[in-house]
């Protein structure tokens, strides 16, 4: 009884070691896609000539690597006030209404608006009951949960990347949010560029 109880132990060590086996190279494995989109946007916006250049291959390496519903990105105006739409992506297809978007960023609550703001990212879980989102904003992307990252060139915030889960609510956690912002420099950096 006790070799067969033994035996028990041995294959329930072995199971367990198999599941942490997959788990770390699933880990691996994101890992990897993360540093190859890292990697390939640099090339994408050394060639961007207009700020939609810059922005489409961004929202596009975001909802891959993320798999959310909407990302986009707009621009911050010279003083500071107003953040423009560029370009955005919903469901795979693109938002023609985020060309519109303009939001008053001293006089209405937004994501965005934190982002610029605080010059960090912002990330909520449950957007309809967070009062530091735009509700507007929030209904016409049907998101859940979304989070806001600045992106910063030369100490200014010259955009937000704008990202939100539009079929269930999730996290974001930090190491996702620090891979983005370093991305975000990226693109922050030719928008920069484009505007001098």
């Amino acid at each position: 009884a006790a070799l067969l109880l033994a035996r028990r132990r041995d294959r329930a060590l072995v199971v367990g070691g198999i599941g942490r086996t997959r788990e770390a190279e699933a880990r691996a494995s994101v890992r990897d896609r993360e540093l190859e989109t890292a990697a390939d946007i640099p090339h994408a916006l050394a060639r961007a000539r207009t700020p939609v250049d810059a922005a489409r291959p961004l929202v596009r390496q975001v909802t891959d690597l993320l798999g959310v519903g909407f990302a986009g990105v707009v621009v911050v105006t010279e003083g500071g006030d107003t953040a423009m739409g560029v370009y955005a992506e919903l469901n795979g297809e693109r938002a023609a209404f985020w060309d519109d978007v303009h939001v008053d960023l001293r006089g209405e609550p937004s994501g965005i608006a934190s982002a610029v703001f605080d010059a960090a990212p912002v990330a909520v879980y449950d957007i309809e009951s967070s009062t530091r989102i735009s509700p507007r904003l929030a209904a016409q992307v049907g998101a859940r949960s979304g989070a806001w990252v600045p992106m910063i060139a030369e100490e200014r915030v010259v955009g937000v990347l704008v990202f939100a889960s539009t079929d269930a609510k999730r996290t974001f956690p930090a190491d996702e949010l620090a891979l983005l912002q370093a991305i975000a420099s990226e693109a922050a950096l030719a928008l920069e560029r484009m505007r001098s």
